[in-house]
């Protein structure tokens, strides 16, 4: 039998793209008082591309920009913009939420002395 496009792309998001032995990794995620430990991508790359403006932050103070990708499947909910989240103990304000066909993407900002959370 041959499977939808769509079929076959929810079959590799959990099979290829949230696999730790591919492109995920384990992370401990703690939101709205729940912890997880699941299959997280995290893009440090894509959350360059984002407009922000240059002086958004005091001297010394860096702001750290992250995109993560979840499957909806993990945490059987979707965090809400303007909430905090969690991962490895680093904790980061939500800055947008999109639900793609079961896949959580989450665009995070935190701010750091250290260039680096």
């Amino acid at each position: 039998m041959r499977r939808s496009f769509k079929a076959q792309l929810d079959r590799d998001r959990k099979r290829v793209f949230h696999n730790s032995r591919e492109f995920a990794e384990i992370r401990e995620i703690e939101y709205d008082g729940d912890y997880y430990k699941i299959p997280v991508v995290l893009d440090y790359e894509a959350a360059k591309d984002r407009k922000k403006p240059s002086t958004d932050h005091a001297e010394g103070i860096f702001l750290v920009d992250l995109v993560v990708y979840i499957d909806l499947d993990d945490i059987n909910r979707i965090p809400r913009k303007g909430n905090q989240i969690a991962i490895d103990g680093d904790l980061y304000n939500i800055v947008t939420v999109e639900n793609r066909r079961g896949e959580i993407v989450l665009n995070l900002e935190a701010f750091t002395e250290f260039g680096g959370v």
